[in-house]
């Protein structure tokens, strides 16, 4: 089971009208970090494989002041890195 790294608090309020505050859009206040023997693989990752994917996104904290852009306010990174598979 991934261990939760950090939770944090959002000030939004939900439900609310917002296209780019809900569905799969909506900010998350949870970070996983997931390592170790007990994860399960499903076939084989290529032993070559090595480096890292980042991802960038918007991820609102705070009830936005007027009308909310994805482009404003708080962000998150997500990454996945492989080394030797």
């Amino acid at each position: 089971m991934p261990e939760i790294f950090s939770h944090g608090h959002s000030t939004l309020k939900y439900p609310n009208d917002n296209p780019y505050l809900n569905g799969a859009h909506k900010p998350i206040d949870l970070e996983y970090t997931a390592r170790g023997p007990d994860l399960t693989i499903i076939g084989e990752v290529p032993k070559d494989l090595q480096g890292m994917y980042v991802r960038n996104g918007h991820n609102q904290v705070h009830e936005p002041i007027g009308k909310y852009h994805p482009f404003d306010g708080d962000g998150m990174l997500h990454a996945v890195w492989f080394n030797e598979g």
